[in-house]
């Protein structure tokens, strides 16, 4: 009878522990990803005036900010929300996919008329700067920008009524020579 009871004992001993190391290691946190980038912004504009314009601004604090332009009608919004971890994450491995080819400085196409992307990638205290006009053949950098200019349309934006962002470049038009009719990075 004894030594039933202590196989019986044994038993529920073996069963908590197993139970106990399952739901321990399911509690794991994940690790953090070491995201490269600590700021992204991105401005889309046109030679014409295409409207509206779009400037997108987020950083590691995840922190966006989305601006709004209609050159049209003379107006202009500026929005803020808090992205999740897994969005900034996101958007790291996106750009990280790219070829790093399609991360020159450069400019595509010869358009006065035609959607011009430019994309500013802050990496500590290193920048790459690309303004460049999406061709047909549809590369990373494309699809990421185009991924990029439709995000604010999945996040709960807010008016920026307390806070004054600081967009680090703005919509602006690029000339048939590649060069931008106004400066396009602010001096800090």
């Amino acid at each position: 009878m004894r030594k039933v009871l202590l196989i019986k004992k044994i038993q529920y001993l073996s069963i908590a522990l197993i139970t106990i190391c399952s739901l321990a290691a399911c509690n794991k946190a994940k690790p953090i990803r070491d995201n490269k980038i600590k700021k992204i912004c991105f401005a889309t504009s046109a030679g014409g005036l295409h409207s509206p314009h779009v400037a997108i601004e987020i950083d590691s604090t995840l922190t966006y900010f989305f601006q709004e332009s209609d050159w049209l009608n003379d107006t202009s919004k500026v929005m803020y929300s808090k992205v999740s971890q897994g969005f900034w994450d996101t958007l790291n491995m996106k750009v990280e996919s790219i070829p790093e080819n399609q991360l020159d400085s450069n400019y595509k196409g010869n358009c006065g008329d035609c959607l011009n992307f430019e994309l500013l990638l802050v990496y500590g205290n290193a920048k790459k700067h690309i303004i460049y006009i999406p061709d047909n053949s549809v590369t990373k950098l494309d699809m990421f920008s185009y991924w990029l200019r439709e995000s604010y349309k999945g996040i709960a934006l807010k008016p920026c009524l307390e806070v004054t962002p600081r967009f680090d470049i703005q919509p602006t038009s690029i000339t048939d020579k590649g060069q931008s009719k106004q400066p396009v990075l602010k001096d800090k």
